[in-house]
């Protein structure tokens, strides 16, 4: 009987033996990242986080360049989109749900809300009832608080450090009540003095908070006003009085502010002192404070025509559009405005302008994130690359 046994290939077995060691090797490296990551990130790596990363490696050369060009997911004709810690955020009339770069759904919840509205930044988002007193609190993955407030909320800021505020109108009063919260949910201020807010935004770093308010003066007359306060701090940085209510005021990137009433874009230094006014040619129903700019659109009388203005501290340009503007977006160099059928490109460098046909189908509004531009239908999203669409000839310069 012929025995057998096991054949040793004495090459091919010291290698063995040395990838052994290697296994050991990489799992000690792979913990000492592990523990690198957690100190030095200790409030953003939870293990849903640290999940996530594990399953988004990615080692080819143009994965930086190339992942999520598209997001698909499953919306609707009535959705709003935006962007929480890198997910692509749909929020419906029934569910809030959240789409990694690789069309992965990371978290689909029914929020129960009858008028919702949506808060987005890179730690965040805020989901609340316009009709309700409730407010959620999302990460890329789940619910993380839910808070009740005794009143109507009103409106919400959020800035990417995870600070937020929050502004509640009394059920049965004029008054609103801004508080402001920090990522760990403390609360760091509560503003309460007998007003009405009607603006809220925070900087880009979370650390100055922008307070537009109407109230009753001592002589009994309407009086507005606009405040910048340090998060925290009880006493303004910058105090401006206007001449009518505030719709939407924001932090520039350099550190000034600006502020879009229905009559005027205002641009402020960031003592309060006045820098630059424009009037405005009707009363505008869209508008987008950006990073250097405002952007206003506006209807004649009759309604027929339409003004399409960008403004900055040192200039203001028209825009002509041949047709209506429905959504507009903006990266570093561009500002983008989506009509029905038409993606048209504005470059703020020197006001040219130009245009393309949309390039899907049913597209709904277009999604900014910090530095990326999204065109978004019912079931997917498109990265836009201002640079490839704008193409070797703008159409007209729009600078005036």
């Amino acid at each position: 009987m012929k025995k057998t046994g096991v054949i040793y290939h004495n090459g091919y077995y010291r290698i063995s033996k040395r990838l052994r060691v290697l296994k050991y090797v990489t799992l000690l490296l792979l913990l000492l990242f592990s523990l690198l990551l957690f100190m030095a990130f200790r409030q953003d790596m939870t293990l849903n986080h640290f999940r996530y990363l594990l399953r988004n490696f990615d080692f080819s050369p143009n994965a930086a360049s190339t992942s999520g060009d598209t997001i698909y997911y499953n919306g609707d004709s009535e959705a709003t989109f935006g962007f929480v810690s890198g997910g692509f955020a749909t929020v419906t009339d029934t569910r809030v749900f959240v789409t990694d770069r690789s069309s992965s759904t990371t978290f689909s919840l029914y929020h129960g809300y009858r008028e919702p509205r949506g808060v987005f930044s890179d730690t965040f988002m805020l989901l609340y009832d316009r009709k309700g007193s409730s407010l959620t609190v999302y990460n890329a993955f789940s619910a993380v608080k839910t808070m009740q407030f005794d009143g109507t909320v009103c409106t919400a800021a959020l800035a990417d450090n995870g600070t937020f505020a929050v502004a509640v109108a009394e059920d049965n009063g004029y008054y609103t009540t801004v508080y402001v919260y920090d990522r760990s949910f403390r609360l760091v201020n509560t503003l309460s003095k007998y007003k009405y807010t009607t603006a809220l935004s925070f900087s880009d770093s979370g650390t100055e908070l922008l307070v537009g308010s109407r109230y009753t003066d001592k002589d009994g007359k309407n009086a507005y006003e606009l405040l910048l306060l340090g998060v925290g701090d009880t006493a303004a940085k910058a105090e401006v009085s206007l001449r009518e209510t505030v719709y939407a005021a924001a932090v520039l990137e350099d550190g000034s502010f600006a502020a879009l009433t229905a009559s005027e874009a205002l641009f402020y230094h960031a003592d309060g002192s006045l820098d630059t006014s424009y009037t405005l040619v009707g009363v505008p129903h869209k508008s987008l404070i950006g990073r250097q700019g405002i952007l206003t659109l506006t209807s004649s009388a009759d309604k027929r025509e339409e003004t399409l203005m960008y403004y900055t501290p040192t200039r203001e340009a028209h825009i002509p559009l041949s047709a209506k503007a429905v959504s507009f977006g903006e990266d570093d160099g561009y500002l983008y405005l989506l009509s029905e059928d038409t993606l048209w490109l504005y470059r703020k460098t020197d006001g040219a302008l130009a245009s393309t046909a949309v390039p899907v189908t049913g597209a709904i509004m277009l999604v900014s994130d910090s530095s990326r531009v999204y065109l978004a239908t019912t079931f997917r999203a498109d990265r836009l690359d201002g640079e490839a669409l704008f193409g070797k000839n703008p159409e007209k310069d729009t600078e005036t």
